[in-house]
């Protein structure tokens, strides 16, 4: 994402580039359809299996269930097709095989483009989990943004956060607003964590009430609270991955410390625009895998 303007210089690279947008309105060709194999790169070799890799619970099952390319182009009278970058493999998949700073990497990765995207585009994912949460391999071993009259650098660990699926989110682009009711979500019993507490879906329903209990179903209007909700989530979802919970670990003990700081910042702030800057205010917030900021060089 890079966006120049009255918002000053916005860039980031956590959400993924479209490169083309195509749309099916006939039949579409066998082959396409019988594509149930798509080439990626050998992630294997980026994140080894241990042996201690997370167990699958039906959260993760849920995150990561799709239906078939066959279904998907054989049940709609016009499909848009997107080809765009190799995001990697969800969060879900490697959670467990994650070392701490680079798990604190990938919060601080998240959080700034969360930010940078609330001040190009007023967006709202409205449905972060760690099925649509992609980690990658990069080159890079510092990654730039770009903020207003700010260039921003965070140690990447060789590892990029890709934000997907925007079915629920809202943004606004050139005056019109984008966005996805979703009132009947929130209907009586249809997400009841007291009925279940022991559910491994109970936190993440709970961000959901919480974010609806926000919006109060007033869907097109900007609540940026719900990302922070939604990172509040997530975070808490590192804390209980073996990535940081084993003291073993290097730094664990420092990172789970410094992420639950995160967690009870977050609880009572409004942007994310307002905690990047508490937390890079303070040095003992900003620790480990360190944010840098400079102001942008203009010529002439």
């Amino acid at each position: 994402m890079d966006t120049g303007g009255k918002c000053g210089y916005l860039m980031c690279g956590t959400f993924p580039q479209v490169h083309q947008v195509y749309l099916a309105t006939n039949s579409v060709p066998d082959y396409f359809v019988n594509a149930e194999k798509v080439e990626q790169l050998d992630y294997g070799k980026i994140f080894p299996k241990t042996g201690e890799e997370e167990e699958e619970d039906s959260s993760t099952r849920h995150c990561r269930s799709r239906p078939s390319v066959r279904d998907l182009l054989t049940t709609k009278p016009e499909v848009a097709i997107m080809k765009m970058e190799d995001c990697g493999l969800p969060m879900a998949d490697i959670v467990g095989k994650l070392k701490p700073l680079e798990v604190l990497s990938l919060v601080k990765q998240i959080l700034i483009g969360f930010m940078v995207a609330e001040k190009a585009f007023e967006f709202e994912h409205r449905d972060l989990h760690m099925g649509n949460i992609m980690v990658k391999h990069t080159e890079k071993d510092t990654l730039k943004y770009m903020y207003v009259d700010k260039n921003i650098y965070l140690p990447s660990y060789n590892l990029q956060v890709k934000i997907i699926d925007t079915t629920f989110s809202r943004l606004k682009f050139k005056r019109k607003v984008y966005y996805r009711n979703l009132s009947h979500l929130f209907n009586e019993g249809e997400i009841d964590v007291e009925k279940n507490k022991k559910n491994p879906l109970s936190h993440q329903n709970q961000t959901y009430r919480a974010m609806a209990s926000v919006i109060q179903h007033d869907w097109p209007s900007s609540y940026p609270r719900s990302n922070l909700l939604w990172c509040i989530y997530i975070i808490k979802k590192f804390l209980h991955s073996r990535a940081i919970r084993k003291d073993k670990q290097k730094y664990a003990s420092s990172v789970r410390k410094l992420l639950s700081a995160y967690v009870s910042i977050l609880v009572n702030m409004q942007t994310m625009h307002e905690f990047f800057s508490f937390i890079y205010q303070k040095p003992e917030l900003n620790r480990y895998v360190p944010i840098k900021m400079e102001a942008i060089q203009f010529n002439g």
